[in-house]
């Protein structure tokens, strides 16, 4: 866990952004949810189902949104791709309401919505972004309310960092059970076909 941590900080501090740091920083120093980010699974049972996998997969996502963005659109302003990057780190961050500090499930978990308690663990953060750059904390917002297959909150995604969210984490959570499902069976399968490919 520490070595993902010290690449999240490191990754923050490289933003450009004042006001994105500012709000990084409002979202993730609360005490209170800072031990439950940390040792929280990502999920119970689906993916990085293991103390600290939240952590991993923030990070994993918010690292393929970049990878998408410069892909895709490398032209894409700075100011968008950083914002792009918080989105992906802290889309899960809800999760730190339904884990306790040892990363044991609250009832929360089985009651409500992560998705919902992702505002909600950025309320603090957005409050601060509303004054000082009020379209990013709009953009948060709707990445995500929307990004999700089914747009939960009933508006579709309107810009490609919705999407490039909602995709990185998708691939971030079948890449982890593709890993854990192909473990120890290299030579086996799949591994023979390789044999004859390019890579």
């Amino acid at each position: 866990v520490k070595p993902t941590l010290d690449l999240i900080v490191k990754a923050v501090r490289s933003i450009e952004s004042i006001h994105l740091q500012n709000f990084v920083r409002r979202v993730l120093e609360r005490r209170d949810k800072l031990e439950s980010l940390l040792n929280a699974p990502a999920s119970k049972q689906y993916h990085h189902a293991y103390s600290g996998g939240l952590l991993v997969h923030s990070l994993e996502v918010a690292r393929t949104v970049v990878g998408m963005i410069k892909l895709s659109e490398p032209s894409m302003p700075r100011i968008m791709q950083e914002t792009g990057f918080v989105a992906g780190l802290l889309h899960d961050i809800g999760k730190t309401f339904t884990y306790d500090a040892q990363g044991k499930p609250l009832q929360a978990s089985s009651l409500c919505s992560h998705d919902d308690h992702t505002l909600e663990a950025c309320a603090y953060g957005l409050a601060y972004l509303d004054k000082h750059d009020p379209e990013i904390a709009t953009t948060l917002r709707h990445i995500w309310t929307c990004a999700s297959p089914g747009a939960r909150y009933g508006h579709t995604a309107a810009m490609t960092l919705a999407r490039y969210v909602r995709d990185a984490d998708g691939q971030s959570a079948m890449a982890d059970n593709q890993k854990r499902a192909f473990k120890g069976r290299l030579s086996q399968g799949f591994g023979r076909i390789g044999a004859n490919c390019y890579w």
